[in-house]
């Protein structure tokens, strides 16, 4: 009794921990069972926290498929933040980190296939769509003129494509033609002097 008292004092201490143990539980349990099956008193179970102490997290279980959706875009900005740096050339340096990131995926197949199941789930729910839509909108902002253009939106487009073509396990390209694909979209993101010489 003691150790659970304990236990819950260092959890309203540590909520930013709380918040973590609740969204991996998530995650989880989406893996597990599909969004459907997804419930509340389920995560806070498996997270060790009370209903309501999730509840104090999150108020419904939407609230809680958006934060999920919003740390993994928050992950996705990372890494093309990553990508970025790495690019010595500033000219549609955004698209081709947009191109990579979405191309290349996780490394981990637990985490691929989250990202898989919210950015479906995120296709009929519109706090999610718009969390996309601004997200995407401050990066155009932060970037230059250039990845508005229609030939780098093509790019972006097309690599959306490739990306749901993975997810569907249908028609899929060989390797060395995937690998040529991708190099024939990130060329299209380089200036036309640059595209010129490679």
């Amino acid at each position: 009794m003691k150790q659970h008292a304990e236990n819950a004092y260092q959890r309203k201490k540590q909520p930013e921990r709380v918040r973590a143990q609740l969204l991996e539980a998530c995650a989880h349990m989406i893996l597990a069972q599909g969004v459907a099956g997804l419930t509340l008193d389920a995560v806070a179970q498996m997270a060790g926290v009370s209903k309501g102490g999730l509840l104090h997290h999150f108020a419904s279980k939407q609230a809680l498929l958006d934060a999920l959706y919003n740390e993994l875009l928050e992950q996705m900005d990372a890494q093309v933040s990553n990508a970025m740096k790495k690019d010595p050339l500033p000219f549609g340096s955004f698209s081709r980190a947009y191109i990579t990131v979405n191309t290349t995926g996780s490394s981990q197949k637990k985490q691929a296939r989250l990202i898989e199941v919210m950015m479906l789930e995120s296709l009929s729910q519109e706090k999610m769509r718009q969390c996309w839509d601004t997200w995407l909108e401050q990066r155009l902002q932060k970037s230059g003129p250039e990845e508005r253009s229609a030939h780098l939106m093509l790019a972006r487009y097309a690599a959306d494509g490739l990306w749901l073509n993975d997810l569907m396990h249908t028609a899929q390209p060989g390797a060395r033609q995937r690998k040529s694909i991708i190099r024939q979209l990130l060329a299209m993101t380089l200036p036309a002097q640059e595209t010129e010489q490679t």
